[in-house]
């Protein structure tokens, strides 16, 4: 290691010159190394960083104002490729050409893509795979089964409007022939022979037409989702209220019979309108029977009339 103060030697006795002139030959032969650099620094002037590991070549610039580091003072040619090893060893950054096999280390990946590990995890193959978690298709967007050439499809779509979220369970095992996929009313579908079907079913009063008994009350509700034809036997002075759940188009009767007192009168409902706009008249003999047609023409509006003492 050799540094000297500078370059400039001063007017000096004899052997003050030689020691000084010694000094400047062993930085200069030395390239000016040392832990820290050289006091007096000149453009163009060769220093070695020893103070660093490894050892580093450095050169100050034109305008002597910054150390430019060359280089590896320990490596072969400071540690820099020539142009022919570099042409022999590396693609260039434009437009590479490869001569022989790319290799990437397991768990690499290249800048803007996966891994092949990564994307095993992250992403279904074209051709199969599993799928590890629920699948949403947006938007009434449709779940298509093609057919052989891919020319056609079915397609399966949920609703335009779903008022709750719910779960259909497929059956365990396949049916059996002329068996038919049903529901237990909880999301939970099974095979049911078509045979059973047909014995199993039921019908509602309304699609019976059978007559579903009112109960007498100062105030007689009936509800037209349990039927179409009523009967009820007043005991008193009654009012017949506004039904409850109308179906528009629905049509039926309501057969009106007096106990065996009878005078029995009855009111109606705002919805309840008649010929005439005013309310009829029941029949009011002992167990006299007036029988009450209508015909719901909205959620607002039954029209009505009366026949009366059909007994």
């Amino acid at each position: 290691m050799a540094q000297a103060t500078d370059y400039s030697i001063a007017n000096q006795s004899g052997a003050n010159f030689r020691s000084e002139l010694n000094t400047i030959l062993a930085a200069i032969v030395s390239q000016n190394s040392g832990s820290t650099a050289p006091a007096t620094t000149y453009a163009y002037q060769w220093w070695i960083d020893s103070g660093v590991t490894p050892a580093l070549l450095k050169i100050r610039n034109a305008a002597n104002s910054a150390w430019i580091t060359v280089g590896d003072v320990t490596a072969a040619n400071l540690g820099l490729l020539s142009a022919a090893t570099a042409a022999s060893t590396y693609a260039p950054l434009a437009s590479p050409t490869f001569t022989g096999t790319v290799t990437i280390p397991g768990g690499a990946s290249i800048s803007g893509y996966l891994t092949t590990a990564t994307a095993g995890s992250t992403y279904l193959p074209l051709a199969g795979g599993t799928l590890t978690g629920d699948v949403t298709i947006n938007a009434q967007g449709d779940l298509r089964f093609a057919d052989l050439d891919s020319s056609n499809w079915v397609a399966l779509q949920a609703p335009g409007s779903i008022a709750t979220n719910y779960t259909l369970t497929l059956p365990a095992a396949d049916g059996t022939a002329n068996q038919a996929l049903t529901t237990n009313g909880s999301g939970i579908l099974g095979w049911t022979s078509a045979a059973l079907l047909a014995a199993a079913q039921t019908f509602t009063a309304a699609q019976r037409g059978s007559v579903v008994a009112l109960t007498d009350g100062a105030t007689i509700t009936p509800d037209f989702s349990a039927g179409n034809n009523f009967s009820v036997t007043l005991a008193g002075n009654r009012t017949l209220a506004n039904p409850t759940n109308l179906t528009a188009g629905q049509a039926g009767t309501i057969v009106v019979t007096q106990d065996g007192t009878g005078s029995r009168t009855l009111a109606y409902g705002s919805n309840w309108k008649f010929p005439g706009g005013t309310a009829p008249t029941l029949t009011t003999t002992a167990a006299a029977v007036d029988v009450i047609a209508y015909y719901v023409e909205s959620a607002s509006r039954i029209t009505a009339r009366l026949i009366s003492d059909v007994k």
